[in-house]
Order: structure tokens, then sequence, then C-alpha cells
């Protein structure tokens, strides 16, 4: 039977997931990843800034088994949102899940690093 992704969510970004020079504590967030009812099945995990210049920063990766339950819950502390290029580029997070030969990718959230606002 193949492993299936049905679905992945992540917590919505609030300030304290920013780093320390925006006023965060780097916390991480909770990725709730839903799929085959299936143990130990390789689920990699990639965090990136798709930054409004088209270039992308890379918030680093992790690999987790998955839960024979069915849904996989991850707290990994990726590098945490930090830029501080005060207008200069905007972000969108996204992440990625890899697992079964397949992948999903969701939207974290945006920053305006103009206002310092997450979006």
């Amino acid at each position: 039977m193949p492993f299936v992704l049905e679905s992945v969510s992540i917590s919505p970004m609030t300030t304290a997931n920013l780093c320390s020079q925006l006023g965060g504590q780097g916390q991480a967030p909770t990725v709730t990843i839903k799929h085959t009812a299936a143990a130990g099945v390789p689920i990699r995990l990639s965090l990136q800034d798709k930054l409004s210049d088209g270039s992308t920063f890379n918030h680093r990766s992790t690999r987790v088994t998955s839960d024979g339950s069915g849904t996989t819950t991850v707290n990994h502390r990726f590098l945490p949102p930090c830029n501080t290029t005060r207008g200069r580029l905007n972000s969108n997070y996204q992440l990625t899940v890899e697992a079964g030969g397949k992948s999903r990718t969701v939207g974290w959230a945006r920053f305006n690093s103009a206002t310092r606002t997450i979006q």
C-alpha cells in the first residue's frame, strides 16, 4: 500500500516565532501531518523563505518517521524568521513535507520587513 500525505498544517506564525532581533523568541512552529496509518516511514520537512527578489533562504530541514496512528506532529526549531532588511525585501515562508516519493508545500506566513508585520 503506498504511503499518502493527506494533509499538512502549520501553526500560525506569531511574534514568538520570530528571531530575537525582531522581538521574538525563535519558538518552533507545530506541524501536523496526516497520512496513511503506517509507522516508520521517513518524512522530511524543510522551511524556506521565498524572498521578494526571487531568491530563496533555507531555514534548515529535519527528518522524522511517521507515527502509526496516521498523524505525525513535529515541533522542530528551524532557523527562526529573521528578515531585517527594513523594507528592501519581503518574505514568504513555506514549509515543504516530503514522504513516500511525494511532496506537499504549505504557506506559513508572509512578513513585511518595512513594517515588521506578519501577514
